[in-house]
């Protein structure tokens, strides 16, 4: 029994391990935030591609971190900002 699960756990493991190696880090700098609602309608915004496993989003430093699948295009992300309405724009730090 405690080899099955140290077996599952292994298995479990490697496979969060290798879902999480093809993510790329997108870094975005975003203009138009004002009050502390902006970052969740961004975060939300930016969570909607399809592709994006996480987003974090700073009023201060006007920061999204982002952390998506190698196949999303920064454009989408992009265009995500600007979708969320409210004037945000973005572009790519890195």
């Amino acid at each position: 029994m405690r080899k099955r699960i140290l077996t599952a756990s292994f298995i479990v493991a490697m496979t969060a391990m290798t879902a999480w190696a093809g993510d790329k880090p997108v870094e975005l700098d975003v203009k138009g935030m004002s009050c502390e609602a902006c970052p969740p309608a961004v975060s939300g915004a930016v969570k909607g591609v399809k592709g994006v496993k996480a987003c974090n989003v700073d009023l201060k430093s006007g920061k999204a971190s982002v952390t998506a699948d190698e196949s999303v295009k920064n454009e989408d992300l992009v265009k995500a900002v600007a979708a969320a309405g409210h004037g945000f724009t973005a572009e790519v730090v890195q």
